[in-house]
C-alpha cells in the first residue's frame, strides 16, 4: 500500500499475527489483546513523491515494548531491525524519542518497503484495547507535537500562576484552606505534565519504571489535598460532619491506593489495573462528593461555598468524562480527552473568586476583631486608669497618715527623751551637791528614781532603734524552739525594781507540752513590754499573772493586771499608726507608746495576732501559731 503526504494522520492497514515467521497474516479485528503475547503486524509503506522522505510511524496507544523491523522478501526473507520504542525503555534507547511508541522511517523517492511491528504490553497498563496505527510525514508530526508542547505549556502556565498567587496568599493570611488548594492545583499540574509525557521526555528520561508507576502516587496525593481543601474551606467539621467522615473515610483509601502503588513500584508487581480502577472510582466519589458538600453548605448560607460549587459542577462534568475515558468505558476523543482541563481551568478561575471572597470575608472579620480589641484594649486602659489613681490615691493617703504618724512619734520621742534627761539631772545635782544635807532615806529615794528615769531612758532608746531597724526592714526573723518560762523569768527579774517599788505580786502559769516556734529575741521584747505596761498601769501592792498555754493550734502568753484598764478609744487607737499616744502610769511614768505599735508587728510577722481585752481585768494576750512540722 502506497502513502503521500496528503495522506499524513491517516491509519494503515495491517495483517495481525503473533510470529514473525507465521504463513497466515490475517486481517486485524478488534479482540482482546493479551499482555504477555507478541503481535507481529505486516504492513508496506511507499513514498510515491520525487523526493526522498522522513516519516513517523507511530500509536497513540502506549506499549510496553516495540520494534520495527525492516522485511527484505527479495533476499530470501531476510529481517533487519530499524528501531525499538515502548514506555517500558529509557528514552536514549527509543528510535526516536517521544513517549508515544513511535519510530522513524526514510524512504526514497518512488521506494516501497516491507515491514515487520513488534508489539508487545508487557504490564496490563500498557496492553491497550485495540491496535491502531499511523504514519505521518516528519514535518506535520513535529508541528502537532509542537501544538501539543504549546497547549500543555499554556494550561501549566496558568496552573503555576493561580498555585503562586493562592501561595502568596496563604503566606499573607496564614488560612490552612489556601496551602491544600495550592496543593491541589500543583498536582493538577504535576499529573498532566506527566499524562503528555513530559516527565519521561524533560524529566525522570532513564526512569521509565517510575514514569509507569509515578500516578499512582500524584493522583492521590492531589485528591488528598482536595479533600481537606474542602474540609477546611467549607468548615464541614461544624457545618455537616457527617460528610466530613465521609470525607475522612475517602482519605483512608487514597492512603490505602498509595500504599498498593508503593507495593507495586518496589516489588514490580503488576497490579496497576485494580490501581487504575480504585483511583478512577475514589477520583468520580471525591468530586461528586466536593459537588454535594458545596452545594449542601451554600444553601446554609455560606456565601464563598456558591463559587465552590459551581467551580465543581465544571469540574465534576469534565473530570468524571476524563476518568471514564481513561478506564476505555467511552470511545478516546477530543472532547473527554479535554474536558478535565477545561474544567480544572474554570474551577481555578472559579475558586479564585470564591477564595477572593472568602478573604474579603476573612478581612471583614478581622477589622471587625481589631475593632473590638481596641475597644477592650481602651475600656482596660480606662480601667487601669481608674485603678491606679484609686492607688495613688489610697498610696497618698497611707503617706501622709505615716507622715503624721512620724511627726507625732517624734514629738513625743523628743519630749520623751528630754523629761527622762532632764530628771536623772535633777537628781543628780541634789545627790552630788546636796549630799550632806540629806538623810539616808532621800539619797535612796533619789538614787532609785535616777535609776528608773535611766531605765526609762535605755527602754525608750531600745525601743527607737528597734522601730528604726523594723522600718527600713533590718530585722532579721530566726524562729526556734524557745524556752518560755525562762524566758518569763528573765524578764521578772528585769523588771524587779519596779515591782519592789510598786509592792507588785507577780503570779506565773506554764500549761504546753511543745516549746513555742518562735524568734527568741523578738518574743523576748514582746514579752518584756507587755510585762512592763503591765506593771506600769497596776496600783501599788497589785497583782500581775503572766499564763502561757497551749491549745489545738496555737499558742497564748496572757499578761493580765488590776489597773487603770484600757478603754475601747485606746484599743482602736492602737490599730491606727496614725493615732500613737503616749500615756502615763500610775506613778507617773513616762512612756511613747512605742513599744506596743512594735509588739504587734512582730507578732504579726509570727503570723499571729495580737487580743485585747478590758472586761474586769486588763489582758493582753500574744496568739502564735504552732508549728505543725
Amino acid at each position: 500500500m502506497s502513502f503521500g503526504i496528503l495522506l499524513a494522520q491517516k491509519n494503515i492497514n495491517f495483517l495481525i499475527a503473533t510470529s514473525p515467521d507465521s504463513s497466515i497474516f490475517k486481517p486485524y479485528k478488534p479482540e482482546k489483546l493479551n499482555k504477555i503475547k507478541d503481535y507481529w503486524l505486516k504492513f508496506d509503506l511507499q513514498n510515491p513523491t520525487q523526493y526522498d522522505q522522513t516519516y513517523i510511524l507511530y500509536t497513540n496507544s502506549k506499549w510496553g515494548e516495540a520494534s520495527l523491523w525492516r522485511n527484505n522478501i527479495s533476499l530470501n526473507a531476510t529481517r533487519e531491525v530499524i528501531g525499538f520504542a515502548g514506555s517500558l525503555l529509557p528514552l536514549s534507547k527509543r528510535s526516536y524519542p517521544r513517549s508515544v511508541t513511535a519510530f522513524k522511517v526514510i524512504l526514497e523517492k518512488h521506494q516501497t518497503q516491507h515491514f515487520l511491528l513488534k508489539l508487545k504490553g508487557q504490564l496490563s497498563i500498557y496492553t491497550p484495547t485495540g491496535i491502531e496505527l499511523k504514519v505521518s510525514t516528519l514535518e506535520v508530526f513535529e508541528e502537532h507535537d509542537k501544538m501539543r508542547y504549546w497547549l500543555q505549556a499554556i494550561f501549566l502556565g496558568i496552573i503555576i500562576i493561580m498555585a503562586l498567587y493562592n501561595f502568596v496568599i496563604f503566606l499573607s493570611v496564614q488560612d490552612i484552606s489556601y496551602l491544600y488548594y495550592v496543593i491541589s492545583i500543583a498536582g493538577v499540574g504535576i499529573y498532566f505534565f506527566f499524562y503528555y509525557g513530559f516527565g519521561i521526555e524533560l524529566l525522570w528520561q532513564n526512569s521509565p519504571q517510575w514514569d509507569t508507576y509515578s500516578f499512582a502516587f500524584i493522583v492521590p496525593i492531589t485528591n488528598l489535598a482536595r479533600i481537606y481543601f474542602t474540609k477546611s474551606y467549607l468548615h464541614l467539621e461544624e457545618q455537616s460532619p457527617l460528610l466530613n467522615k465521609g470525607l475522612n473515610i475517602f482519605s483512608i483509601l487514597y492512603l490505602f491506593t498509595m500504599l498498593l502503588g508503593a507495593i507495586c513500584y518496589l516489588g514490580n508487581f503488576d497490579l496497576l489495573d485494580l490501581v487504575i480502577d480504585l483511583i478512577g472510582f475514589l477520583g468520580t466519589s471525591v468530586l461528586t462528593m466536593m459537588l454535594l458538600c458545596g452545594i449542601l453548605v451554600a444553601r446554609k448560607g455560606y456565601s464563598p461555598a456558591i463559587y465552590f460549587s459551581l467551580a465543581n459542577l465544571i469540574l465534576v462534568l469534565g473530570g468524571n468524562l476524563f476518568i471514564i475515558r481513561e478506564l476505555n468505558w467511552l470511545p478516546d476523543n477530543s472532547l473527554n480527552r479535554y474536558a478535565v482541563q477545561f474544567g480544572v481551568l474554570a474551577q481555578v478561575v472559579l475558586f479564585s473568586l470564591g477564595l477572593s471572597s472568602r478573604l474579603n470575608q476573612a478581612q471583614v472579620k478581622v477589622t471587625q476583631l481589631e475593632l473590638e480589641k481596641e475597644r477592650e484594649r481602651k475600656q482596660l486602659l480606662e480601667e487601669q486608669s481608674q485603678i491606679l489613681k484609686q492607688k495613688v490615691a489610697e498610696q497618698t493617703a497611707d503617706l501622709r497618715e505615716l507622715n503624721v504618724f512620724k511627726t507625732k512619734l517624734l514629738s513625743i520621742i523628743s519630749h520623751d527623751l528630754r523629761n527622762p534627761l532632764v530628771s536623772l539631772d535633777s537628781f543628780l545635782n541634789l545627790l552630788i551637791n546636796h549630799h550632806d544635807r540629806l538623810s539616808e532615806p532621800e539619797r535612796i529615794t533619789l538614787t532609785q528614781k535616777a535609776r528608773q528615769s535611766l531605765g526609762n531612758l535605755n527602754q525608750l532608746l531600745s525601743n527607737l532603734l528597734l522601730w528604726s531597724r523594723s522600718q527600713m526592714n533590718q530585722v532579721s526573723f530566726s524562729p526556734q524552739n524557745t524556752d518560755i518560762q525562762t524566758l518569763v523569768e528573765s524578764c521578772i527579774k528585769l523588771h524587779s525594781l519596779d515591782i519592789e517599788l510598786k509592792n507588785i505580786q507577780i503570779e506565773t502559769s506554764f500549761q504546753l507540752r511543745k516549746p513555742i516556734f518562735a524568734d527568741a529575741e523578738m518574743l523576748d521584747f514582746i514579752v518584756r513590754n507587755l510585762l512592763g505596761n503591765a506593771i506600769k498601769f497596776s496600783h501599788k501592792g497589785g497583782g500581775v499573772k503572766i499564763l502561757v498555754e497551749e491549745n489545738a493550734n496555737s499558742h497564748r502568753i496572757c499578761v493580765i493586771d488590776e489597773g487603770v484598764g484600757i478603754s475601747d478609744e485606746q484599743i482602736e487607737k492602737l490599730n491606727s499608726l496614725g493615732n500613737i499616744t503616749s500615756t502615763r502610769g500610775t506613778a507617773k511614768e513616762k512612756g511613747s507608746g512605742l513599744g506596743l505599735i512594735l509588739c504587734k508587728e512582730f507578732i504579726e510577722i509570727h503570723g499571729g495576732k495580737l487580743e485585747i481585752s478590758n472586761k474586769g481585768e486588763t489582758q493582753f494576750c500574744c496568739i502564735f501559731p504552732i508549728n505543725k512540722t
